[in-house]
This record gives C-alpha cells, sequence and structure tokens, in this order.
C-alpha cells in the first residue's frame, strides 16, 4: 500500500467526488437515497456551483479516491479575518480505523 495523498479537486474529479458523496448520503440514512443522477445535479449546482464557496479535498491511495472532505471560509470570525469551517469528512468504510 502506497501514503495516502490528499489533494484538493481538479474538474477531472468529478465523477469520483460524486460516488463519495453519493456514499455519504448513504451513510447518513436520512430519508429516500437519492440516485446517483440526483447527486451529481446537487454536486455541479451547490457544492461546485458559482457562489458555493466550497472546496472539496479528496484523500487518494494508490491513485484511487478513499475520502473526502469539505470545507469553505466564514465571514465574520474574530479579528475581522475568516474562519476555516469544516463541513463534510467522510472515509469509505474499507479505509477507517487502524
Amino acid at each position: 500500500m502506497t501514503d495516502l495523498i490528499v489533494r484538493l479537486y481538479e474538474d477531472r474529479d468529478f465523477e469520483t467526488a460524486c460516488a463519495l458523496f453519493h456514499k455519504i448520503s448513504k451513510h447518513y440514512g436520512i430519508g429516500t437515497l437519492p440516485s446517483l443522477e440526483e447527486t451529481k445535479s446537487y454536486v455541479a449546482e451547490r457544492v461546485l456551483g458559482l457562489g458555493s464557496n466550497v472546496t472539496i479535498a479528496l484523500a487518494m491511495q494508490d491513485n484511487i479516491a478513499v475520502g473526502l472532505a469539505t470545507f469553505t471560509v466564514l465571514y465574520p470570525a474574530p479579528n475581522g479575518k475568516g474562519q476555516l469551517y469544516m463541513k463534510d469528512l467522510f472515509v469509505e468504510a474499507g479505509q477507517r480505523g487502524g
């Protein structure tokens, strides 16, 4: 097994990121599970859409995405600076622990 690499999302990662977001929905298990196509629309429009200010980081193991985090900078924050806020942190079930 190679080292874990964490890197920022790139446009080429869209399908991979959507698959992970779909797994997040399944993991939380709240309500009806959206289809993968619904998840893709959600990610394109809401997560990556204009003005969302969301950044995605992917955890890669052997060039396979095994997790992601989403974050943004929120204002206002103490001392007139932005505050980094992490919304999601998800790791594939087989990669957790240890």
